[in-house]
């Protein structure tokens, strides 16, 4: 595993790679409050001999630097910065909750850059519930990463994010919407964001969806990462051969 580094203006983002550079890529986006280390149980799990794993810190959490805007085009931005000088094609986005979120306006956006996309405890319709629960538990996470990484933000990362997403919640319903890429969505069988309610509203937004469950809370990642790195494998058929159980 590698680590490097994306200098833009104020922001430094740091991230993981693994495999070849350029080649297909599987590019992990995690929740708000995690860091780029929550992925390394699939990295050890998928192993891809053509396949380039990347793991970015996402601004304002981990070993990338604090900025002076959380907005949440900024994160867009952010992530269509490290395809651009990175990812080659193939390009699969893995979003966790917020980093999901992410991975939808990206397909939206640029959409001739997307090839799938894999979609973790990310609604396509946030209600006001589970946005505080969202933002609460990103703040309670930054404030513990703060001790080791000093130079982040926890109050105004997660309350201006949160907040920005919510300005506009038909946002993420009208990206889902324009969604034409093989997309799969993965929900932890104990979770407080994704009910009936829900899994309804994204197959209305993404007909073409692929959904399954994972016994998992909501950490889900932590929590049952062999079952996750199964189904990635299974919808990338080229990881297959390639799985270590």
């Amino acid at each position: 595993m590698r680590q490097l580094e994306i200098c833009q203006g104020e922001l430094t983002l740091v991230m993981d790679t693994q495999g070849p550079r350029k080649g297909p890529t599987l590019l992990f986006l995690h929740a708000g409050g995690e860091t780029r280390s929550v992925w390394n149980p699939l990295f050890s799990r998928l192993r891809p001999k053509h396949w380039q794993l990347i793991a970015p810190d996402l601004r304002g959490h981990g070993e990338s630097t604090g900025a002076s805007e959380y907005l949440f085009d900024d994160y867009v931005n952010d992530a269509f910065q490290v395809i651009r000088h990175l990812t080659g094609r193939p390009l699969v986005v893995v979003g966790n909750a917020i980093g999901g979120l992410v991975a939808l306006m990206l397909a939206q956006r640029y959409p001739k850059m997307i090839d799938g996309l894999v979609l973790l405890n990310a609604p396509t319709r946030l209600g006001m519930a589970a946005a505080e629960r969202e933002r609460s538990n990103m703040l309670e996470a930054l404030r513990q990463q703060a001790a080791l990484f000093p130079q982040l933000n926890p109050e105004k990362a997660a309350t201006q994010l949160v907040e920005d997403i919510m300005s506009d919640p038909q946002r993420l319903a009208r990206a889902a919407r324009s969604v034409c890429v093989p997309t799969l969505f993965m929900h932890a069988s104990n979770s407080q964001v994704v009910g009936d309610e829900e899994l309804l509203a994204l197959r209305q937004d993404i007909p073409h969806v692929e959904v399954e469950q994972v016994k998992a809370g909501q950490m889900m990642v932590q929590d049952n990462p062999q079952a996750i790195a199964n189904a990635i494998a299974r919808f990338v058929p080229e990881l297959i051969p390639e799985i270590i159980h």
